[in-house]
C-alpha cells in the first residue's frame, strides 16, 4: 500500500487543481481495493485491468499491428499482481501501441483476422472495426470498475 500511495503522491498537480487533488486522492484509496472483489463477488479493479490490457494488445497489437499473440484469456480472469507492475504493462502497451497505429487508415486490412467465432457482422473485419470494437471494451470496463470501486469504497467507510 505504501509504495501505491507514493506512485500517486500528487507531482505536478497545481495547487488550486482541487480536481486533480481529489483525483489523485480517490486513485490512492483504490490502490487499497485493487485487489478486493465487490461485494457481488465481481472482478477485482486488478482483473479488470490486466484483462484491458490484453485485449488491447490482442486486437490492436495483433489484429492491426501484425504482432504475435499468445493471449490465454482464462488466465486474465486469474491475474493478480501490484499497481506499479500494472503501470509498467500500460506503459509497454502505450509505447507499442504508438507504433503499431501510426499512419493507420481506416481502410488498412488487418495484418491478421480473428477466429470466427471472435467475429461480429457477417463482412470482413477491418481495423475501423477493431478500433470500434476496442472503444466499446474500453467503455463498458471503464464503467464496471468505477461501479466496482464506489461500493468497495463505501463499504471500507463503514457506512451502509
Amino acid at each position: 500500500m505504501a509504495t501505491c500511495a507514493r506512485q500517486f503522491a500528487g507531482e505536478g498537480i497545481r495547487a488550486d487543481d482541487r480536481g486533480a487533488r481529489t483525483r489523485a486522492a480517490e486513485s490512492r484509496s483504490a490502490c487499497g481495493v485493487a485487489e478486493q472483489r465487490d461485494p457481488a463477488g465481481g472482478p477485482t479493479g486488478h482483473l479488470y485491468a490486466a484483462d484491458r490490457i490484453e485485449v488491447d494488445v490482442y486486437w490492436m497489437g495483433h489484429l492491426i499491428g501484425g504482432r504475435p499473440s499468445n493471449r490465454d484469456r482464462a488466465a486474465e480472469f486469474t491475474a493478480r499482481g501490484t499497481i506499479e507492475g500494472l503501470a509498467r504493462k500500460v506503459s509497454e502497451l502505450r509505447r507499442k501501441l504508438q507504433q503499431d497505429l501510426s499512419g493507420l487508415r481506416p481502410d488498412t486490412p488487418l495484418a491478421n483476422i480473428p477466429p470466427p467465432a471472435y467475429e461480429g457482422p457477417s463482412r470482413a473485419p477491418t481495423a475501423t472495426g477493431v478500433l470500434l470494437h476496442v472503444l466499446e471494451e474500453l467503455a463498458q470496463h471503464h464503467g464496471q470498475v468505477q461501479l466496482s470501486r464506489d461500493v468497495l469504497l463505501h463499504n471500507l467507510k463503514g457506512t451502509t
